[in-house]
């Protein structure tokens, strides 16, 4: 849903005004609505989470990227 990513959306208008920051974001939260599987530290998601955080940002490149778990 649109608002998981809310922060980072309003950080993204903050990044394309100040081109010279460095990004670090994090992914692999595990899903809320199914507390049962709570890993989802795997190459899948990572590489989804990783994909919306870039699209999110409007950045190419990310420079640290911290997982949930």
């Amino acid at each position: 849903p649109w608002h998981t990513n809310l922060c980072e959306q309003r950080v993204g208008r903050w990044l394309r005004a100040h081109k010279n920051a460095v990004v670090a974001t994090k992914g692999c939260h595990y899903d809320l609505d199914d507390p049962a599987h709570p890993s989802r530290v795997n190459e899948q998601a990572l590489r989804q989470d990783l994909e919306e955080s870039l699209r999110t940002l409007g950045v190419e490149t990310i420079d640290l990227y911290w997982l949930h778990r």
